[in-house]
């Protein structure tokens, strides 16, 4: 098994957008989530992606609970998503795009102010980044050359700096 979700349930108040959820997935599967908007689908993948916490339940990823595990560990253990809407800055390269999520997902946006390569550890995480996305070779790109899965994982870089 690649996946194994057991019980899984998120309620926003009174809202059940997940209740009780459990499936498992093969290595020889492809799986679709299908359903009404509000249904659930999303919060379901900001669960295993882990954008959420569940109220109850337990994911299970390759035989390792996953379930309390950051995005970015998930991330790289293999498990990541895509966002149907991307923000980039369009008119400053792709390098650029990551290393001011990273700053603005640690609250340092007022410290932009000096050059970036003053925080060069800031840089050099960016560029591990795109490495693990398979983009360090387009770094000094902008975001319009890459092609759309290539911004939809530059875009997943901004939503997991969060």
């Amino acid at each position: 098994m690649i996946l194994k979700v057991y019980n899984l349930k998120k309620y926003f108040k009174e809202v059940r957008a997940v209740d009780n959820v459990s499936f498992t997935i093969d290595s020889n599967e492809i799986v679709g989530i299908v359903g009404p908007n509000g249904a659930g689908k999303t919060t379901l993948i900001n669960l295993i992606s882990g954008f959420l916490l569940p109220d109850d339940g337990r994911i299970e990823y390759l035989g390792h609970d996953i379930t309390y595990l950051p995005p970015h560990i998930r991330l790289k253990m293999g498990i990541a998503r895509s966002f149907q809407i991307v923000s980039l800055f369009e008119r400053i390269p792709v390098i650029d795009n990551v290393t001011t999520s990273i700053f603005s997902s640690r609250g340092m946006t007022r410290k932009m102010l000096k050059p970036a390569d003053f925080y060069i550890h800031v840089k050099e995480e960016a560029i591990k980044i795109l490495e693990i996305f398979g983009l360090s070779h387009k770094k000094d790109y902008m975001p319009g050359e890459l092609s759309e899965g290539e911004r939809k994982t530059s875009g997943y870089r901004n939503r997991l700096c969060n």
